[in-house]
């Protein structure tokens, strides 16, 4: 851990997955990829002429504990959990007991409900993260608490837009701006035709 994750950490700062607050966080990954298109040409060699961002995939592998240590005020990202004497001496910190399962069931639900939420970490806050993978390791030193490695991947959405033309609508807009005849018809035709087709359309005669 860095000392400026230490300093965040006395400050009252946690990382958040969701609602979910994290008591240490023993590792973070911050990904920011693009793909870079070749083409080869006929001279030989090759070209690059589009480059496409990937989604942002952060990965974080932390720990949440029955008895979280405090000092200062601030959560240490320290776990009582691992170290219960030390902790103890230090906050006088009481278990809380089930924190942990309940934090494990509620990745779980992230992961399983495929709902995208926010994580906040100290490089940054990323909105519409969904769970890629969620991984869960324990050894004769977890104790109290449930270590985790879970990776998010940003969801990016496409904006589309989608119309229809009416035959006929077009000419007549063009009636109000040349006040003329259209393609030799009668302006009169022209806009009836064009209301006719639109009532049909409506009614769900077409």
């Amino acid at each position: 851990m860095t000392e400026g994750a230490v300093i965040y950490n006395l400050m009252g700062h946690r990382d958040r997955i969701g609602l979910l607050e994290i008591d240490m966080v023993r590792e973070e990954r911050h990904e920011f990829t693009a793909v870079i298109t070749d083409h080869p040409i006929e001279t030989g060699g090759q070209v690059q002429d589009h480059i496409y961002l990937q989604p942002v995939r952060v990965t974080i592998s932390g720990t949440v504990s029955d008895t979280p240590v405090t000092i200062l005020g601030g959560v240490l990202n320290g776990v009582l959990g691992r170290i219960p004497i030390i902790g103890g001496a230090l906050t006088g910190a009481r278990a809380e007991r089930g924190r942990s399962l309940t934090a494990k069931r509620e990745l779980l639900l992230i992961h399983d409900s495929k709902t995208p939420v926010q994580l906040i970490t100290q490089y940054g806050i990323y909105d519409r993260m969904a769970s890629e993978s969620m991984i869960f390791a324990r050894d004769q030193g977890t104790g109290l608490a449930v270590d985790f490695t879970a990776t998010f991947k940003q969801l990016t959405f496409a904006e589309s837009s989608f119309g229809f033309a009416i035959p006929g609508l077009g000419d007549a807009a063009q009636l109000l701006t040349d006040g003329g005849r259209v393609n030799g018809r009668n302006p009169v035709d022209v806009i009836s035709d064009a209301a006719s087709l639109a009532y049909r359309i409506f009614i769900g005669g077409v």
